[in-house]
């Protein structure tokens, strides 16, 4: 579907916008011994700055296949 291109920068903005609202930020307190994960699939994710080095950081990428 062919949209002009303000009116599509609109949408974005709208859809952000809900996507970003208090109540669907989930902001997480990292504690020692913490695992955390997240669906890529069904979430907007953005890290945040942290001190390299004095914290560790592991990052791992599975999929799951579905039977």
């Amino acid at each position: 579907v062919d949209m002009p291109v303000d009116e599509g920068k609109a949408l974005i903005a709208s859809l952000l916008e809900a996507a970003t609202a208090l109540d669907k930020i989930y902001r997480h307190v990292w504690r020692d011994y913490v695992f955390l994960l997240w669906d890529n699939r069904c979430i907007l994710h953005r890290g945040q700055p942290f001190d390299k080095q004095k914290y560790r950081r592991l990052m791992i990428r599975t999929t799951v296949l579905a039977a």
